[in-house]
């Protein structure tokens, strides 16, 4: 089961909603500020989803492939994109020989030049399919946690999410909205 359900937008609304609700019920005296918070935060996603949906649009390649685990996979539902990974959903998992080479003709079969790691997975698994097909790799972040240098430059989830769709847009040839 793929966890990564904040990698679709419009989910993230029904979680601001709930998050809302919960500290509405712990805090009521504060309802209005956490209302007024969450709103402008679900106004930020609605805009990002937004830019998004605009910017996938008009891609050359519509599949995610990625040299790493299976956390895209909402994400590439939302825009009408395909997903392909290494391995499964555990950033741990090792690749069958099989899955590698599969990959590999993936990649061969629709051209694409780059490939897609994670940020917070080591990159060996990405570098030997990068090698083996040909292509360089472009980072994505899952929006999961954040490396030490990026607390200290107080990323949030949004941030990721615009350096994320910068990167697919270069790796699915997209044209500029």
């Amino acid at each position: 089961m793929d966890p990564h359900i904040w990698l679709d937008f419009s989910m993230d609304l029904k979680i601001v909603d709930a998050i809302l609700a919960a500290f509405v019920k712990k805090d009521p005296k504060q309802a209005g500020d956490y209302q007024k918070y969450a709103e402008g935060y679900k106004g930020r996603l609605l805009e990002l989803d937004k830019k998004y949906q605009e910017t996938l649009a008009s891609c050359r390649h519509r599949q995610i492939i990625m040299g790493g685990h299976a956390a895209f996979g909402y994400l590439a539902r939302r825009y009408g994109l395909r997903h392909f990974a290494l391995s499964g959903v555990s950033p741990n998992a090792e690749p069958t020989p099989k899955k590698m080479t599969g990959i590999v003709a993936q990649i061969k079969k629709t051209g694409a030049k780059y490939i897609f790691a994670e940020e917070m997975v080591h990159p060996k698994m990405s570098q030997a399919l990068a090698k083996e097909a040909g292509v360089r790799i472009l980072i994505l972040n899952p929006g999961g946690n954040l490396t030490a240098e990026q607390s200290k430059q107080k990323l949030t989830f949004l941030d990721l999410m615009e350096r994320n769709l910068k990167s697919l847009q270069q790796g699915l040839e997209c044209a500029s909205p």
